[in-house]
Parts: structure tokens; sequence; C-alpha cells
């Protein structure tokens, strides 16, 4: 379901009694409800089981709902790390999902199961789901929705600001005076405002899997002053970093950095087919999906060398591409890829999978960097990892499109209207690609609708 807006509107009500008043002020109806092509879908559509009613709206304060926005913003929209997985420990999944699931906010009005995370460069992922009364007897009400889908981060981002600025523009009309009004204009002002003294630790700590607000003082200077130790690779080994492992993993970036200065001159057959890409027509605008970018720039290599082949290797492109292969340490990349401005780009290999097909699709991701990003006359790195959740979205399609090319699957899959798992696996052999990738390429092509069960 692609979501074309997330609306959350609130009626203020009178809290006759309510001590506090700035909760006082932000009692309310609320209505959250997501609008896709076809449908209205009302997140906030609730059973109540005492008055055994429906109702499509919840009562009380939203003020802790403002306050949790504002106070995730930096992990929600300055952080790309992804949902921990499954074996990841207890801790590490609580720091992600406390900024990322709704039911963080605390104690206010009850609120939907909703959880917020990165798709790819450009969506988020919105998914919700419904409560049983048999796992929550006590429950004031039960919601009752289920489903999933995407939306445009910068649209999340603007209805998101747009809540969290009428909740405080009705706080400092209503209760100007309340510690919690000023509380939350003053964390508004440090996650919105780039002139901040404090913003770009606070964007920092969410980069680490923090939380600025719950920082011990001593740990918020050490923040404060980590920018001073970062370089390129650093930067990028931050978000896939935890806390205890800060000093290791700026050492290893110190350690990159210098392998990456003693590489020589950027080689003339590099500089050559970086400019002769350059000069194809270009698939990016401000709207066009990042995956729809990166087929285009496979095609366009393609072109240029002539090679219709279902993988292209490093080989293919000649001698004067250099991409070193340098074991790394650092926890959970899976290769840096980077270049001192003026000399040959380095890559190093750290923790891609040994099999052919996975290692395959890595060169292939690899490349993009060192063909598209950046300039050869800049200083530059990046670090791909499955710990991140976003800005590997282009070169992830550009070496899917190389692997597994969309037209041969749509000649293999001719008159194929559904397939199963273990077809896709079967296909993925053939290829020798990730069956993963394959996955993702029937289904970004639409290409045949993929069986689960």
């Amino acid at each position: 379901m692609i979501i074309r807006d997330f609306i959350i509107a609130w009626e203020p009500l009178s809290a006759p009694g309510l001590d506090d008043k700035a909760e006082a002020a932000t009692w309310c109806r609320l209505v959250i409800r997501v609008l896709a092509d076809s449908e209205e879908v009302l997140l906030t559509r609730v059973w109540d089981p005492h008055a055994q009613v429906m109702r499509d709206g919840v009562y009380g304060t939203i003020l802790p709902l403002a306050e949790w926005f504002v106070r995730s913003w930096p992990s929600l929209f300055d952080s790309r790390r992804a949902e921990p997985d499954p074996s990841a420990t207890a801790r590490s999944r609580y720091l992600w999902n406390r900024t990322h699931e709704l039911r963080f906010c605390g104690d206010g009005t009850a609120v939907p199961n909703l959880k917020m995370h990165d798709a790819d460069d450009m969506f988020v992922w919105l998914e919700w789901s419904a409560d049983h009364e048999r796992d929550n007897p006590f429950e004031r009400v039960l919601f009752t929705r289920w489903g999933k889908g995407r939306i445009r981060r910068a649209l999340l981002q603007t209805r998101i600001a747009d809540f969290v600025t009428s909740v405080l523009e009705h706080l400092q009309a209503i209760a100007p005076e309340a510690q919690r009004t000023a509380a939350l204009a003053n964390d508004w002002q440090l996650v919105t405002d780039s002139q901040n003294q404090d913003h770009e630790a606070a964007v920092l700590s969410a980069q680490l899997g923090c939380l600025w607000w719950d920082m011990r003082p001593e740990l918020r200077e050490r923040i404060r002053r980590l920018p001073e130790e970062l370089n390129l690779v650093s930067q990028g080994l931050l978000e896939i970093t935890a806390l205890d492992e800060l000093d290791h993993n700026l050492a290893v970036a110190s350690d990159v950095w210098r392998r990456v200065e003693g590489t020589g001159e950027a080689p003339d057959e590099w500089l050559q087919l970086r400019e002769d890409l350059q000069a194809l027509p270009p698939a990016r605008n401000g709207t066009t999906p990042p995956w729809i970018v990166g087929w285009h720039q496979a095609d366009n290599l393609r072109s240029l060398i002539g090679d219709t082949r279902v993988a292209l290797e490093r080989s293919d492109l000649g001698t004067g591409l250099p991409l070193g292969e340098l074991d790394s340490a650092a926890a959970n990349a899976d290769s840096i890829v980077a270049w001192k401005g003026g000399h040959a780009p380095l890559r190093l290999h750290t923790t891609v999978a040994e099999k052919r097909w996975h290692r395959r699709f890595a060169n292939a991701r690899d490349l993009h960097p060192v063909l598209f990003a950046s300039s050869p006359g800049d200083d530059y790195a990046q670090v791909f990892s499955p710990a991140l959740s976003r800005g590997d979205s282009i070169a992830n399609a550009f070496a899917a499109e190389l692997v597994a090319p969309r037209r041969l699957l749509a000649e293999r899959l001719a008159g194929t209207k559904e397939i199963g798992l273990g077809a896709v696996i079967d296909l993925a052999v053939e290829l020798g690609a990730p069956w993963r990738c394959v996955l993702h390429q029937i289904e970004n092509n639409q290409l045949a609708t993929i069986r689960y069960h």
C-alpha cells in the first residue's frame, strides 16, 4: 500500500479536575488516519469492551505523544539505524523500539500499535496492528486495524511537525507558564534548529542508538566533542556502532583513512569511465524512486561496455578500475568504499558472506559509489552494512540489475502469474544471484505475484 497522507487530528476538550495545566490544555479527542489510493484507514478505530461500542477516536491528553515525537525525531529522521534482527539483544531491540513504536510514548491517551521504520532512501514503512482482548483484558480500548504501507519520508516529517507545532501553539496560548510547555518548546527547537548548540550532539546520540535526554552529563560532554574526532569513514561507521564500541571503531576508521590516503593517483581509465557515464541521460529527479535510478544507471553501464550478461564482474570493466581487497575489523560493516580526492578508490571487504552469489552482489554494489558518487576530486567514503536502513537503496538496485537483470527475469517468467519461494530460490541459483535480490526484482518490476505459503 502506498500511503498518500498521514493525518493526526485532535479536538481540544475540557478536563475539569485535572491538576496538571499542560495535560489539561491538551485533553482531547484524537483521530489518526492514513489515506491510500483506494481507501482511508482509521488507525484510531477502537472497540470499547466496557461500553460494548466501536469508536473512531480516542480520548485523553496528547502531551506525551507530542513529547515522544519530539524526542524521537532525531532517531526517526536523522539516524539510519535499521530495526535490530530478532537475534539481537533485548536491550538493543528496546533502544530501537522506544523511538520507532508509538506505544513507547507513555501515559496519556491510548495510541495505536504503530511502528515507523525506513523502507529505502525515499519512503518510510508504517505498520499498525490490532489488539486482542484475550491478551489485553484490562485495556480501556482495543485498536482494531491491521495494515502496512509506505509513505514518503518528507511528507511524514511534515505531518508530524504539523502535529507537534499545533500542540505547542495551543499550550503556549492556554498554559504558557507550565513547565512542560517550556520543555516541549526547548526540545523542539533543539531537534529542528541546526543552530542550536546541542543539535549536532542530539543527532550524533541518535546515530549511536541513544537518546540525548537520557545521557549522563559526562557522556554528553563526550558526544559534544565527538565531531572533532570524526572523518568520512567514522561518520559512516557511527550508525552501526554501539556506544561501548565507539572508541574501537573510531580507531578502525582512522586506520582505514590512512590506507585510503596511501593509494596512488586516480587512474585515467577510472576517470574516463565516470565521464562517459555522466554524459548519458540521467534518471534522477526529485520524485524518482531510488530503485528506478539504480536500474537506469545499471542500464547505462551495460550500454557503455556492450555487455548483456547476467552478472558483471570487475574484470569486465578493465584493469583501470582499482578496488583493493583488504580486511577490516569494523563491526557490522560489509564493506567500505573510499578515496582521497585525486587518489585511486579503495574497497575494504569486511564481513560479506563467502558464498559466491553473495560476493558477486557485494562486488556489484560496491561498484556503484566508485562509478557514480561524489567527484574523484573530493574526499569520499561510504559504508555498506545490513545494520543501516537507507543510504544504499540506489546502489542495491544497481547491483540487483547487474546480477539479476529484469529483462532476463521477464523472459524466464513469461506467462507466470504467481511464483513460490522455492521457485524463486531455484531461479536465483540459476542466475548466480542472492535469492532475496531475485525476489525484490520480481516484486519491484511486478513480474509475478510471490506466493509466500
